[in-house]
């Protein structure tokens, strides 16, 4: 029992030092977004909706969008819990899905209610990553980078919210679910017939599902229509977090189970009975 007690505290140690460093670097990215905050005036901003289309049209600004100029960013290999907003804030390239993180964690932090949200075209292919923003019982679409003109002087004009989607039954047939999208009444103003035209669905992907099936080996589309709860947005765009909270789970899991084991040895009855002769 003293070797088990031995290993486990082996264990703890071993597993608090990557938790340690992983915190360290979410402590640094904090640091790094409170300084570009400060940078653009906005560390003191209210919680409106000009505050967050200031900071997205700040990112949009400072962001490099032409893959061929990438310096730091390799889309091509990244990590499955992508890039951190500090290594983001950093390099300042990236396309649509780096800047959503950006933008969902400087709005996180100054208080706000913000969310991933992928948009999909005709054939059900994410065609767009962007915020939504949830603000004084309303929510409203805020664009990313790496987005059409229009698309974007769109959002900021009107507010756009996810409840203005006409969610269509899923059917195999191309033609079919145009047939069925030119017979919805979409409750939208007057001007966003191009943007309903090139996205026909959302789903808000705080929790990547389909990326979390996709690499346990099984390719299925899902879609989630309910918000998350805004701890999930926050910690969906925490990857140095999650990856602390990981690593603790560990120690914490194993000290779990020998505890259960160490209490099933003591409740094991001992047999009092003379072996027979």
């Amino acid at each position: 029992m003293r070797r088990t007690r031995r290993y486990a505290v082996m264990l703890i140690v071993a597993a608090c030092l990557p938790t340690t460093y992983y915190l360290s670097l979410q402590w640094q990215e904090e640091q790094a977004m409170e300084q570009y905050l400060e940078s653009l005036g906005l560390g003191d901003a209210p919680v409106t909706r000009e505050t967050a289309l200031r900071v997205s049209q700040a990112v949009r600004s400072d962001f490099e969008v032409n893959e061929a100029q990438f310096q730091g960013i390799d889309l091509a290999d990244q990590p499955f819990l992508r890039e951190s907003t500090a290594d983001l804030l950093q390099h300042r390239e990236g396309l649509c899905g780096e800047g959503t993180r950006v933008i969902v964690s400087l709005l996180l932090d100054l208080g706000f209610d913000a969310t991933r949200v992928v948009l999909f075209n005709d054939r059900l292919e994410s065609a767009h990553a962007l915020v939504s923003v949830q603000l004084d019982g309303r929510d409203f679409l805020l664009d990313s980078i790496n987005s059409r003109p229009e698309v974007t002087a769109m959002l900021e004009a009107h507010d756009v919210s996810v409840r203005k989607f006409d969610v269509l039954h899923y059917t195999d047939d191309l033609q079919e679910r145009r047939r069925m999208a030119a017979a919805a009444k979409y409750p939208r103003p007057e001007g966003m017939d191009r943007f309903f035209e090139r996205y026909w669905l959302y789903s808000f992907e705080a929790v990547p599902y389909a990326k979390l099936l996709t690499t346990a080996g099984i390719d299925v589309r899902v879609f989630s229509f309910q918000r998350p709860y805004r701890w999930i947005s926050a910690l969906a765009e925490k990857p140095n977090l999650v990856r602390a909270l990981l690593w603790l789970t560990l120690p914490l899991s194993t000290l779990g189970l020998l505890a259960t084991l160490g209490r099933r040895r003591q409740r094991q009855p001992i047999s009092m009975a003379h072996p027979a002769r």
